[in-house]
């Protein structure tokens, strides 16, 4: 039997909770992006009438956006939990979109039907067998000028390699020397960075590299695709994370800081 992540897993908690923009959710329903989407969503550059799919479409924030955009939007998800959260986030803001459950990667649209497809945060959350599925059904249905739209994290180059050697190190000292004194919290410098759900649910972790073959792999032509995690520099402590902790901005090695992968791809 393949391999898959039980779907239960991801129920509301997680979604609220554990899964990063569950407060910005809980504001508004999805009206206001948390900014990693909404970097996606400016990627994508959606435009009205366009047909828009939202492969595991958790909370549906991208699934309000584009009915607000007026394009014909769609929503698709194996967890009920992320059917049920999304058809509350369009009735709240009364909006009309198609969400549907799916199972075993496949999808219920004819060919070369889609104009852009996102696939965010699905990727690490996908066995290996299950990601070459969901990339080939994802080709099937873009129109060959379309959008897949990918974001993953975290870069498991930054895992392996920055934190592990570097990072974890300048958090211990980081922490010590102001943020346990000065703000009464710490930074994170244990052996394994990840949060209790990211030990759980992320099944396949990617680094650049990999991300490309895989969509080589199903046949996707144009790609690009790179690290950016500059989004995150919202506050006065993510912008010191991101210049001394990981510094990304550094030439050829910056690449072992970025925790976020993006790709564009048809």
């Amino acid at each position: 039997m393949e391999k898959t992540v039980n779907s239960r897993k991801y129920n509301r908690s997680y979604f609220l909770k554990d899964c990063d923009g569950g407060d910005f959710w809980q504001q508004d329903f999805g009206q206001k992006l948390n900014p990693r989407l909404l970097y996606a969503w400016r990627l994508a550059q959606v435009k009205k009438g366009e047909n828009i799919l939202d492969f595991g479409c958790g909370r549906g924030e991208m699934l309000v956006r584009s009915a607000q955009t007026k394009a014909n939007t769609f929503g698709v998800d194996y967890a009920s939990c992320a059917i049920k959260l999304s058809k509350e986030a369009l009735l709240k803001n009364n909006l009309k979109a198609e969400v549907l459950k799916i199972k075993d990667q496949r999808l219920f649209f004819k060919d070369n039907f889609f104009d852009v497809v996102f696939l965010l945060d699905v990727v690490e959350h996908l066995y290996p067998q299950e990601l070459e599925k969901t990339l080939a059904e994802v080709k099937r249905v873009l129109r060959p000028q379309g959008r897949l739209i990918i974001h993953t994290g975290p870069n498991k180059e930054y895992l392996e390699v920055g934190y592990k050697y570097f990072s974890r190190y300048l958090n211990f000292l980081a922490s010590k020397m102001i943020w346990e004194p000065f703000f009464r919290t710490k930074l994170l410098y244990t052996k394994n960075p990840r949060n209790k759900s990211e030990k759980e649910l992320h099944v396949n972790e990617q680094t650049v590299d990999g991300l490309k073959e895989e969509l080589k792999k199903a046949d996707f032509k144009d790609i690009n695709i790179w690290l950016d995690s500059n989004f995150r520099k919202v506050k006065l402590g993510s912008f010191f994370q991101f210049i001394f902790l990981q510094p990304t901005w550094l030439p050829k090695i910056g690449k072992y800081f970025a925790l976020d992968i993006w790709a564009i791809a048809n």
